[in-house]
């Protein structure tokens, strides 16, 4: 296993995670630990569904993008929230399942 995860989205923005970190996050979400991974995490940044980049609507984390990967095995979606700093390098905040998304997110990419 790596020391820590890399990933770059469909923007070419970078986003890492130290395993001790990865680790932290898998504990702090133990319900779902047992279907998610730093492959799953690292596909849903990569390759986000439906091409989707999202924001919360909250002022206070436009710095925060959000991204999304179905879960078959439960029928839900990872969503995977990552910090971005000025030069569009990213920090991984936090991952969990979740089978409904907050109506107040909006699109801030697109791929067509």
């Amino acid at each position: 296993m790596p020391n820590y995860l890399l990933a770059t989205d469909p923007r070419g923005y970078k986003v890492e995670c130290s395993d001790q970190r990865f680790e932290y996050l898998l504990y702090k979400h133990e319900e779902s630990a047992d279907l998610l991974n730093e492959a799953i995490i690292k596909e849903a940044i990569e390759e986000p569904k439906d091409n989707e980049i999202f924001r919360s609507g909250k002022k206070s984390k436009e710095n925060f993008h959000i991204y999304y990967k179905d879960i078959e095995e439960r029928k839900a979606e990872v969503r995977v929230i990552v910090k971005y700093d000025p030069d569009s390098f990213g920090e991984l905040i936090t991952f969990h399942l979740c089978s409904r998304r907050p109506p107040n997110e909006e699109t801030i990419w697109k791929d067509q």
